[in-house]
């Protein structure tokens, strides 16, 4: 399958040293398959796991969805999809966009 140039943020939580180098490593496994990973440390909440997430009014094709959940789960990753709420957009610190698909890692489950 041919994918889509969706840009994607991986973003890991403020003060979770452990969730930092692991998004790393995931943002350079992203960089190592030609894609343009942004790195963001500064994501406020307190989930856990991982998550593939947009912001509200953002669609990505069901296909390619879950493609990228097979391919973390084929790396022995677990994660879900989420949509943050526009409501919440500014008030995570990670100022989530329209348009761009993000890789959230939360604390360890």
């Amino acid at each position: 399958m041919k994918l889509p140039a969706i840009p994607i943020g991986v973003v890991s939580r403020l003060f979770d040293p452990e969730g930092a180098d692991f998004a790393d490593d995931i943002a350079g496994a992203f960089s190592n398959a030609h894609w343009q990973a942004v790195r963001q440390k500064n994501w406020t909440k307190s989930d856990r796991g991982v998550a593939i997430a947009t912001l509200e009014g953002t669609a990505i094709p069901e296909d390619f969805k879950m493609a990228l959940l097979a391919a973390l789960a084929d790396a022995n990753i677990k994660a879900t999809a989420v949509t943050v709420p526009t409501a919440e957009q500014n008030t995570t610190s990670a100022h989530f966009q329209a348009g761009i698909l993000y890789l959230l890692v939360g604390a360890k489950p």
